[in-house]
């Protein structure tokens, strides 16, 4: 008994002193995300003047990311504000046939895989390179240049829509786990639209409003 004692006083002061570390906005925002189902402090541009649950249209199709939606609510854990955004619904799906690898280690794992054999072995039997790996296409750009068009298929449920695109270049990530977070980076060619829907946009919801949540 004399022995547990202190351990528990030691987990009870890491409690605390972890409970302590977050802000006091942090749950306050969790409070009201658990206890006000209608709560919320930012809107984007497609549910402003919504309510939670309420149906709404991002601009473009569903290829570009656009379609019919709900406006459903997250917490937003780097500034702890309650957004409500349009998701789309159903959400299209793009079966894109990308092989998973290989993937490039960043920097810091090569620089230990030069000094130890262990880690070197991890990052071969892991599929890693420490060079840009070959460039990857999708399946609707196999055998097509950058820069070239093409065609995606789109499923809505158990709807196929086909849709026009290009093929562009870009950097595909991965976030993995070795000693420590890591990306993972390689490049790959995949059918894109030509004018992808807007970003959202968050805008603040005025006092007003919020005496109705």
């Amino acid at each position: 008994m004399k022995r547990i004692l202190p351990c528990l006083l030691l987990l009870a002061w890491h409690v605390l002193a972890c409970a302590d570390v977050l802000p006091p906005q942090a749950a306050d925002a969790a409070e009201r995300f658990r206890n006000n189902p209608g709560a919320f402090d930012r809107t984007d541009q497609w549910c402003e003047g919504k309510r939670v649950d309420g149906a709404c249209q991002v601009d473009g199709n569903a290829f570009e990311g656009g379609g019919p939606g709900i406006c459903e609510r997250d917490l937003n854990r780097r500034d702890y504000q309650i957004d409500l955004h349009c998701v789309v619904k159903p959400a299209p799906r793009i079966e894109r046939a990308i092989p998973d690898g290989p993937w490039q280690a960043d920097a810091d794992v090569c620089a230990l895989a030069a000094r130890s054999d262990s880690v070197a072995q991890t990052v071969r039997s892991q599929g890693w390179a420490c060079t840009e790996p070959p460039v990857l296409s999708d399946r609707f750009c196999k055998g097509v240049e950058a820069g070239q068009r093409c065609v995606a298929e789109v499923s809505l449920g158990d709807r196929v829509q086909r849709f026009d695109g290009v093929c562009r270049r870009q950097l595909d990530t991965k976030g993995t786990y070795f000693q420590g977070r890591r990306t993972l980076t390689r490049p790959v060619v995949s059918c894109e639209p030509e004018h992808p829907a807007p970003a959202a946009t968050l805008k603040p919801v005025s006092a007003w409003r919020k005496l109705f949540q």
